[in-house]
């Protein structure tokens, strides 16, 4: 079957392939002397003896090979010509064109979507890691804030107090602040969502 494939392009840039071939008929032939040797020396099980042979038709089939909702193959026939239906294939070829434009339009909805959600996805366990550690960091602020609190109290117990212990009093408001900058409960939690929401936006 002798075949002749082509791409056009439309004018909003949309790829059509089409195919124009011959179709032929099959018809048995004995096989030539170089063929009977070549099996004699080669046997296989599935070797026959004879070979096919095919032979032009003088007819033609025309078929788009772009996937579409519209007629996508024509054949000649005792009735018909392919040539007589070239508005109809003008036609299909134009609806094929407009059908791949809004498939192309589907996927870039689908591509920015998909997008769209693995960065939501994304934030989500940004979000969630980011409590989980402020969870944490609480948690040692108020082990701290607990450790301070004993030392303070056994500290003011002693003779003179920490009016007589200057470097007590530094070390427990050095440890106050450490406590403080781990303690992610003074910066409001609306803050946090705010720049989570901007940066969805």
């Amino acid at each position: 079957m002798g075949q002749i494939t082509g791409v056009g392009q439309t004018s909003d840039g949309e790829q059509i392939r089409v195919i124009l071939k011959e179709e032929v008929r099959g018809r048995k032939r004995e096989l030539t002397r170089e063929e009977k040797r070549n099996q004699e020396k080669w046997p296989s099980s599935s070797q026959k003896d004879f070979a096919w042979a095919y032979d032009a038709t003088n007819r033609f089939v025309f078929e788009i090979e772009n996937y579409t909702d519209s007629q996508r193959r024509w054949a000649d026939t005792k009735q018909r010509k392919i040539e007589e239906a070239i508005e109809h294939i003008a036609r299909s070829i134009l609806a094929t064109a407009a059908f791949e434009k809004r498939r192309g339009a589907e996927r870039e909805a689908e591509r920015r979507e998909s997008e769209r959600l693995q960065r939501l996805r994304y934030q989500e366990q940004q979000r969630i890691e980011r409590l989980k550690r402020n969870a944490t960091a609480w948690e040692e602020a108020q082990r701290i804030r607990v450790y301070l609190a004993a030392v303070e109290e056994k500290a003011a117990a002693r003779e003179g107090g920490l009016t007589a212990d200057k470097a007590m009093s530094r070390f427990l408001e050095w440890g106050r602040r450490y406590a403080d900058s781990l303690d992610a409960t003074g910066i409001p939690a609306s803050k946090e969502w705010e720049q989570d929401e901007a940066v969805e936006l």
